[in-house]
């Protein structure tokens, strides 16, 4: 079943790609087939990899989205307030102003592109983020993931921009999770997008391995995927101080 996005969407994309011309390489190693969806893992890298991510991986994309910005209002403004506006020097009630303002935007847009939350340490809801991701790889979509941990360092938490970080290893719980649904073997695509090359790089395919021992399976997926991001990331930084 072939899925799209709103019209609205659609003309906000095409114009955002205009604005915000990148160099994309190695798309040929996507391959698109709405039989057998793709998992995008993205970096995060503040706010950069979440845009250039939904404005150019290929095919139709349902990103995972921290709940904290797809759910609440209340828990949407915190957010943005802690972590979006934290080195802003505004006074307290200008910034929660504008947090609210911007945490109102960002729950309407999450909704129009279909968003699926992630209740990051909540293992009992955790599962609806499972289950709502299954669902919409049966209906055709590509999912766009951001595995970094955020709070790799505890004195100063939040994405950062720059290297990526270490991942979670709690994804590709997602891939045993479909196959034992549909019998289907996920295919995860790691993307590296670097903002000061304005370019989004996509690495080789990682197929889940259901004879794998599980907890080894998780592990080759995570390192696999953060050694490509990693060696993606060099090769960028490479080319941009050449």
């Amino acid at each position: 079943m072939t899925q799209t996005h709103t019209r609205s969407i659609r003309l906000l994309m095409f114009v955002l790609r205009r604005l915000m011309p990148h160099t994309i390489k190695e798309q040929e190693n996507v391959r698109l087939d709405e039989n057998d969806p793709v998992i995008y893992l993205c970096n995060h890298g503040e706010m950069y990899g979440p845009i250039a991510g939904m404005l150019f991986c290929p095919g139709f994309v349902r990103p995972w989205t921290i709940s904290e910005l797809c759910c609440d209002p209340q828990e949407a403004t915190a957010y943005v307030k802690r972590y979006t506006l934290k080195r802003v020097t505004w006074k307290d009630a200008t910034k929660q102003r504008v947090a609210k303002f911007l945490a109102t935007n960002t729950l309407k847009l999450m909704q129009a592109v279909k968003s699926i939350p992630v209740f990051r340490h909540k293992p009992r809801e955790l599962m609806s983020t499972f289950r709502q991701s299954v669902e919409a790889l049966q209906q055709g979509a590509n999912l766009l993931i951001f595995p970094e941990d955020p709070d790799t360092d505890p004195n100063s938490p939040g994405y950062k921009s720059g290297r990526p970080p270490t991942l979670f290893r709690g994804f590709p719980m997602l891939a045993q999770v479909y196959y034992n649904r549909t019998g289907k073997r996920c295919r995860f695509i790691p993307v590296l997008c670097h903002k000061e090359g304005r370019t989004v790089s996509f690495g080789t395919e990682i197929v889940y391995d259901p004879e794998n021992d599980p907890i080894a399976e998780r592990d080759r997926i995570v390192d696999e995927a953060y050694n490509q991001m990693q060696a993606l990331y060099d090769r960028e930084e490479a080319l941009c101080q050449a």
